[in-house]
């Protein structure tokens, strides 16, 4: 079994359980505006849009600061665990994606039929989840690699080291959610033409994931005390 086959192995219950408990927020809430009155934003798109890029990055952190050792430990090597982790990581990021422009569809369907749809709502035709998605991804790619690098930042080097990496780690999520964005609202924005955004935000995460591989080509394992 590959170390990215072990990583989806171990994550399956994590991601559903996660999965679930998006979807009964989305249920709830959508279950408040039929009450309350309708709908001027995007619940799904503002629930997933922000809860599945925080729980990306605590899972690039986690890649690193618990699961490295306990490969490397059972005879995988450190270029094996990365491109298992990279892929890993590149899946959830293209499926939540995904997740979310077919989920706003399904909302904005709902909501159609329940005619709760206000004036300001976004509705999702075809193009409008295809902007969801490419608006979505860079952040979803992003997030779990700045918890990563700032992960082996602090795994590698002393606190002071270590903190000053997580700064430079947090570039990508800083400047990506700058760029492109689903704001509080529920609604997609970007800054400037979407494709230089688009490019901008991708730029960053590659200089950072360079990064990440540098400092993951030689890094010691701790060994675990007693």
């Amino acid at each position: 079994m590959s170390a990215g086959q072990a990583l989806f192995r171990f994550y399956r219950p994590f991601i559903i359980g996660f999965s679930g408990v998006v979807v009964a927020l989305e249920v709830a809430a959508l279950v408040i505006a039929a009450v309350n009155g309708k709908l001027n934003y995007s619940t799904w798109l503002l629930f997933t849009g922000t809860g599945v890029r925080w729980w990306l990055l605590v899972v690039g952190t986690v890649l690193v600061a618990l699961q490295l050792k306990v490969f490397v430990s059972n005879g995988v090597t450190r270029r094996e665990f990365v491109r298992g982790a990279a892929r890993f990581m590149l899946a959830l990021a293209v499926g939540w994606a995904a997740v979310l422009a077919l989920g706003h569809g399904l909302e904005s369907y709902v909501m159609g039929l329940l005619d709760q749809r206000g004036s300001n709502y976004p509705v999702a035709t075809a193009s409008q989840m295809l902007s969801d998605f490419g608006h979505a991804l860079p952040g979803l790619i992003a997030y779990p690699l700045s918890g990563a690098v700032i992960a082996v930042g602090f795994y590698r080097f002393r606190t002071w080291i270590g903190v000053g990496v997580m700064v430079l780690g947090a570039v990508p999520v800083v400047v990506g959610d700058y760029l492109l964005r689903i704001n509080g609202n529920g609604h997609v924005t970007h800054q400037g033409p979407y494709v230089l955004a688009l490019l901008g935000s991708l730029a960053i995460s590659g200089v950072a994931a360079v990064a990440f591989l540098r400092l993951m080509s030689d890094v010691p394992i701790r060994r675990t005390a007693g």
